[in-house]
């Protein structure tokens, strides 16, 4: 069994001490001045990922986080800044605006979490960049296709990876091309299950009010996600799990990690594909893929990539019981698929749910 507090040979050391600047813009006030852009839900998603990656980063020696909090009247986050060094409180967007662009540039690195709605990641990512500040993240380039859910789908068919039939726009029935129901009806720039629905058949159709949505084939079998930490020409795939997502009421609830040991080859095959066929980059990613009834895995299909740090982190820093944050910072680390400590179930929220057996 693998340290729980190390990732690799005990012989790896994490870069030089420095201030890390985590920011996840629904809870450090990107919103502010646009309440309604995104539902509520989202945020709940956002501070429990903001909360891991405070608990993980503030652990490593000589590292100390920075972030930036909502702090508005009414707004609830639950996130415990008190492992933070520095923390900045925000009321309004142009506070928002001078202390993320102050931040970045006076930070030794920046990792960046946001919703891909309206763009928003990817902006993020080029500011960063612009500031020529080290980015923990995926870099503009892999942002620009991962985040464009049409053009990601376009490029990944293109490479020879398996997707869902997808196009746009999809304003109207009868503007469908080929394809025929059931189907799943998206944002082109979307996070979560933002404004996903299923459209079982013709009579269920219905004028879709938000702009740059897409329509694609449905593909039946099992949602799964499969994380994985990138360093340019290295990955490092992480345990796959189950999502749990009702396509009906449009919600992605959690999900659960790992996946039995057959499903779980086939994602991290598929999954490998599919990061090969991306742009060179590096941090945390997430995967979402359809696992297919034929166990040879020719109807699986990869629906998303996420180009960011995902709510699965949440989950496989308690499954695993290691640092990912470690990882993400020192690509030295050996790569190594950690162990399961213990299987777990997650909310949306970032609530863990201990599973009490191993999946058979």
């Amino acid at each position: 069994m693998m340290p729980v507090t190390n990732w690799g040979s005990s012989s790896s050391t994490i870069p030089a001490a420095g201030n890390v600047f985590l920011y996840e813009a629904l809870c450090g006030g990107s919103g502010i001045g646009n309440e309604e852009a995104l539902p509520g839900s989202l945020r709940c998603e956002g501070a429990a990922m903001l909360q891991a990656l405070i608990d993980d980063f503030s652990r490593l020696p000589g590292w100390k986080v920075w972030t930036m909090l909502d702090r508005r009247d009414g707004v609830e986050l639950d996130v415990h800044a008190d492992r933070s060094g520095h923390v900045r409180e925000i009321l309004t967007a142009h506070e928002h605006q001078l202390a993320f662009r102050d931040m970045v540039r006076n930070a030794d690195a920046v990792l960046v979490v946001a919703p891909e709605t309206d763009q928003l990641l990817l902006r993020l990512t080029r500011q960063v960049e612009d500031a020529g500040s080290l980015l923990l993240g995926p870099g503009s380039e892999f942002v620009a296709i991962a985040a464009d859910k049409l053009r990601l789908n376009h490029h990944l068919a293109g490479q020879g990876i398996p997707v869902p039939r997808c196009l746009a726009p999809a304003a109207s029935a009868d503007r469908s091309g080929s394809l025929q129901p059931p189907l799943v009806r998206k944002p082109r720039f979307g996070a979560g299950a933002e404004g996903l629905e299923r459209i079982r058949d013709w009579e269920s159709w219905t004028p879709g009010e938000m702009p740059h949505r897409l329509v694609e084939s449905y593909q039946a079998g099992m949602p799964v996600s499969v994380s994985a930490i990138l360093w340019d020409d290295k990955m490092q795939l992480l345990p796959a799990g189950r999502q749990d997502v009702d396509l009906d009421e449009g919600l992605y609830r959690g999900g659960s990690i790992p996946l039995e040991p057959g499903f779980g080859q086939r994602a991290a095959r598929l999954a490998r594909r599919a990061l090969l066929a991306m742009p060179r980059s590096r941090g945390f990613v997430g995967l979402d893929m359809v696992l297919g009834d034929n166990p040879d895995g020719e109807e699986d299909v990869v629906i998303e990539i996420n180009p960011r740090v995902t709510t699965s982190y949440v989950g496989l820093r308690e499954a695993t019981g290691l640092n990912l944050a470690a990882a993400i910072l020192d690509p030295g680390l050996e790569l190594e698929m950690p162990d399961i400590l213990s299987p777990v179930e997650f909310t949306a929220s970032g609530k863990i749910i201990p599973v009490t057996r191993t999946p058979s």
